[in-house]
């Protein structure tokens, strides 16, 4: 993910690609309420258009720019920052 003002994405498209990232890892996924919360605990806020639901200042990127993130045994954990 990439965090900043000018970032959106959709709800179900950040959702998807942790699922992907919790199976690649092989690491237990919350479920879509749990996700959902913890991503409002770190301040993001969720809006709507009329074809979707989208979070605010989050977007979606590839693995290169994972950074700033905390890797424990080399896996990053998206909910240590």
């Amino acid at each position: 993910c990439i965090v900043g003002n000018q970032y959106s994405c959709k709800v179900t498209d950040l959702y998807a690609k942790y699922c992907n990232w919790c199976t690649e890892n092989r690491v237990h996924e919350l479920s879509s309420m749990k996700f959902t919360k913890k991503i409002k605990d770190k301040g993001f806020d969720q809006g709507r258009n009329m074809a979707y639901r989208y979070w605010s200042g989050i977007g979606l990127v590839g693995n290169e720019m994972q950074q700033g993130f905390t890797r424990v045994n080399g896996v990053v954990n998206i909910f240590d920052k």
